[in-house]
């Protein structure tokens, strides 16, 4: 259950630091485009072309990183629902199993 948790928290902290990254990247990119002059180089052009297209995969991996999450979570909560009837089916058995030997013994 620990190494769920901290897959969770890990996953979770992957898919902020990428958000963070991707709000940055687009940040800069506006004010660089405020700040340029009317003519721009071939060079700047490329430049500018690269971020966008780095912001954008930036962003489809953050959604593709959430949309893993939220099935991980998904997968986790299933598992520790089934995990959890085991558990309570067990305790039952072994409830059975003392309440028999108290009547054995009376």
């Amino acid at each position: 259950m620990k190494k769920i948790t901290a897959l969770f928290i890990f996953l979770s902290i992957g898919i902020f630091s990428t958000q963070l990254y991707a709000q940055d990247k687009r940040s800069s990119a506006k004010s660089e485009k405020t700040s340029t002059p009317e003519k721009e180089s071939k060079t700047e052009k490329a430049v500018k072309t690269a971020v966008d297209e780095t912001e954008k995969a930036v962003i489809k991996a953050a959604d593709a990183t959430e949309k893993g999450v939220t099935k991980a979570a998904k997968v986790v909560e299933k598992e520790t629902v089934r995990a959890a009837k085991v558990v309570e089916r067990e305790a039952l058995k072994a409830a059975k199993k003392v309440e028999e030997a108290f009547e054995e013994d009376e």
